[in-house]
C-alpha cells in the first residue's frame, strides 16, 4: 500500500483523545517517579472531624514545603534553583501545585513537547468584575492566545479548544476547556457559584535549556516516552544533593518521620490524601 506523504490531515476528537491520554500516561509516571507530600492537597480531604494528629501532619507538610522553597530559592542561578527543586521534592517527597506543576512543564519539553506554559487559576464574575486567585497552578499544552479569549481589563484569558491540562497536583489531564469546571466543584480551591468563570493567567516557568532537559533524560529516563540511547550528562553539578538538616530538623521538632521518608501510604481516616486515592 502507497502512502502520500503530502495529504493533509484534520485531527478529529478520538485523535485529540489520544494525544490527552499520552499527556496524561505522562503525567502518572510522574506521579509516580515523585510521590510528594503537599498541604494544600490535604485541605482538600473534607471530614467530619478534623483530629489533633491531621492538623499536626498537615502543619508539619507545610513547615517542609516552606524549608524546600527557601533551599531551593537561594540557588546562585534560575538553573540551579529548578534542579535544587527537583532534588528536593525527590529526596523530601514534598511539593505543592507550584513545584509540581514547574517540573511536569519541564518533563513534556524534555519528551518533545512544544507549547507548554504553566498557568494559575483565577475565578471572574462577569456581572461585578469580581475576580478570586484560586492560588493554583497547572500545567497546559497547545495553548495559544487568541483575541476572542482574552479579556483585556483584568489580564485573564480562556483556553483554545485545543489546550489540554495536565494537573500532577490533583492528578488528572484533559481538554482544558473541559476542564476547568472541575475547580468549581469536584477540585474545590475556594468556595465559589456558578456565576464565576474559572479563567486563565500564565504563571513562571524556569528558563531551561538544552543542556537541562538533557539532564532530565539522563537521570529520569522512566519519565521519556522514548527510549533514546543513554546520553553525557556534563552537568551533574546541576544535581547537588540536598542537606538533610532542611528536612531532619523539622521532622525531629514534629516527631514526624515515617511520613516523609517512606512512599505516601492511602490513608483511610481523617488525613487521607485525596490524590494518591486517585491514582492507585
Amino acid at each position: 500500500m502507497l502512502i502520500n506523504n503530502e495529504q493533509n490531515y484534520n485531527l478529529n476528537f478520538k485523535s485529540r483523545n489520544i494525544e490527552v491520554k499520552k499527556a496524561d500516561n505522562l503525567m502518572r509516571k510522574i506521579h509516580n517517579e515523585f510521590p510528594v507530600y503537599s498541604n494544600t492537597a490535604l485541605n482538600r480531604f473534607k471530614t467530619r472531624r478534623k483530629t489533633a494528629n491531621s492538623r499536626k501532619i498537615q502543619y508539619t507538610i507545610g513547615e517542609l514545603v516552606v524549608s524546600l522553597r527557601n533551599f531551593y530559592d537561594r540557588a546562585i542561578s534560575e538553573q540551579s534553583s529548578f534542579f535544587r527543586m527537583v532534588t528536593g521534592m525527590k529526596k523530601g517527597r514534598i511539593g505543592n501545585c507550584y513545584e509540581q506543576a514547574c517540573l511536569t512543564n519541564a518533563i513534556l519539553k524534555a519528551n518533545g513537547y512544544e507549547n507548554v506554559k504553566n498557568f494559575s487559576i483565577y475565578a471572574y464574575n462577569n456581572k461585578t468584575k469580581e475576580v478570586i486567585d484560586l492560588d493554583h497552578v497547572v500545567t497546559l499544552i497547545n495553548f495559544k492566545y487568541l483575541d476572542k479569549n482574552k479579556i483585556p481589563k483584568v489580564d485573564l484569558c480562556k483556553p483554545n479548544n485545543e489546550a489540554i491540562i495536565v494537573d500532577t497536583w490533583a492528578g488528572f489531564t484533559g481538554f482544558a476547556k473541559d476542564s476547568l469546571s472541575k475547580y468549581r466543584g469536584e477540585i474545590p480551591l475556594h468556595k465559589i457559584n456558578n456565576k464565576f468563570k474559572i479563567l486563565l493567567k500564565e504563571d513562571y516557568m524556569y528558563p531551561l535549556g538544552r543542556n537541562n532537559y538533557a539532564v532530565l533524560r539522563y537521570n529520569y529516563p522512566e519519565l521519556m516516552i522514548k527510549k533514546n540511547k543513554q546520553e553525557k550528562n556534563p552537568y551533574l553539578e546541576l544535581l547537588t544533593d540536598v542537606p538533610e538538616n532542611i528536612f531532619s530538623d523539622i521532622k525531629k521538632k514534629n516527631c514526624l518521620k515515617k511520613y516523609t521518608t517512606e512512599k505516601p501510604p492511602i490513608y483511610t481516616r481523617a488525613f487521607l490524601w485525596l490524590k494518591h486515592f486517585m491514582m492507585f
